[in-house]
């Protein structure tokens, strides 16, 4: 979980926003949208490009991991 949180935590402040709004908070894009004065093709792209940033970021910790190297705690 800790390379979760440290991808998340390296994520900027309004993609983190965005997705805890869509999966904390189960709002939909509509939502997310009308809330923030977005298009929700913009909300999706939002949350598009902050999934792959998780995911290379949690993938690179997992790979450091894996070669014995330390994570920063």
């Amino acid at each position: 979980l800790g390379t979760v949180e440290e991808a998340l935590s390296r994520l900027p402040e309004d993609q983190k926003s965005i997705l805890r709004a869509r999966y904390m908070d189960d709002e939909t894009y509509e939502e997310i949208a009308k809330k923030l004065g977005k298009t929700e093709a913009s909300v999706r792209k939002v949350v598009s490009r902050a999934l792959k940033k998780l995911k290379e970021s949690i993938q690179i910790g997992t790979d450091r991991n894996k070669s014995g190297e330390k994570r920063d705690e």
